[in-house]
C-alpha cells in the first residue's frame, strides 16, 4: 500500500528538482526526473499501482498526468542542454497544474482505495 502523504510530498520534491536542475550548471539531472517509472510515484504506480487499481478511472488518469509530466520534465532537460532556456522555462511553466492534477488524483485515489 502506497503512503498516500508521502506520495504526495515526494511528488512536490520532484517539481523542485526539476526547477533546481532548470536553474544550475549541471547537464545531467537526476534520474527520477528522466523516467516515470524511476520516481517514487512511478515504482508504485508500474507495480501495485496499476496492478490492484488500473480498473479505477482515476487511476487511468493519475498515470496519463503523471506519464505527461514526465515528457515535459524530458522537454525542460533537453531544451536546457541545448541552452534554449527560455523555452525550458515556458515549458516550466506547465509543471504546476499538472502537478495540482496529480495531487487530486492521489487524494481521490486516497479516499478510494484506503482499508
Amino acid at each position: 500500500m502506497i503512503d498516500f502523504q508521502s506520495a504526495k510530498s515526494k511528488h512536490a520534491l520532484w517539481g523542485l528538482k526539476l526547477s533546481t536542475f532548470l536553474g544550475g550548471n549541471s547537464d545531467q539531472p537526476p534520474l527520477e526526473i528522466m523516467s516515470d517509472h524511476d520516481c517514487t510515484l512511478g515504482k508504485w504506480l508500474y507495480s501495485e499501482g496499476l496492478y490492484k487499481y488500473g480498473h479505477l478511472p482515476e487511476m487511468k488518469a493519475l498515470q496519463k498526468d503523471h506519464q505527461h509530466l514526465h515528457n515535459i520534465g524530458l522537454q525542460i532537460v533537453e531544451l536546457k542542454r541545448q541552452s534554449r532556456i527560455a523555452e525550458a522555462q515556458q515549458e516550466l511553466e506547465k509543471i504546476a497544474p499538472l502537478s495540482e492534477s496529480i495531487l487530486r488524483h492521489l487524494e481521490h485515489l486516497e479516499t478510494q482505495i484506503k482499508p
